[in-house]
């Protein structure tokens, strides 16, 4: 005689169950997922905008070419130059931001918006500060007269 054997398995209702629950979580974890993506995002650009502010500032203390290098910072971008200003350039870098990340709250002496460094000079010929930001994170970095650049998280 022929054996019957009944495997076990799980029914339609325990499927659907488990399937909503990790529904549940995949719905509850994507907002988080998405905010710390732009933040990552964020950090990266402030980053970028801190390294280039550097860099121009050692090419010109170090006499590179002998000439001045500066950045000028507008809403959605910034742009690297090397001149006495960006509308005499030589030579110009546009870097831009991503579209959720902005530059605001530029107030740099004399109302400009231009970081200019001299040949052999560590000072910046402008001090202030300027915010960079998107939904979710604020920074501001504050370049004094002798050209320390503060970073800070608000």
């Amino acid at each position: 005689m022929l054996k019957l054997k009944f495997f076990k398995a799980y029914s339609l209702i325990e499927v659907l169950v488990v399937m909503a629950v990790f529904f549940m979580m995949g719905f509850l974890a994507l907002p988080a997922a998405i905010r710390e993506i732009q933040i990552g995002r964020t950090d990266s650009f402030v980053k970028e905008i801190r390294s280039a502010i550097l860099l121009t500032s050692q090419d010109a203390f170090s006499g590179k070419a002998q000439k001045s290098y500066g950045i000028a910072l507008f809403n959605d971008h910034y742009t690297i130059f090397t001149g006495e200003s960006l509308a005499t350039a030589e030579e110009t870098l546009e870097i831009y931001a991503d579209r959720t990340v902005t530059i605001n709250t530029i107030t740099l002496t004399g109302g400009t918006n231009e970081i200019v460094y001299s040949p052999n000079e560590i000072r910046p010929n402008v001090h202030g500060s300027f915010n960079v930001s998107d939904a979710y994170a604020n920074y501001k970095f504050t370049l004094n007269r002798e050209g320390l650049l503060i970073l800070e998280r608000l």
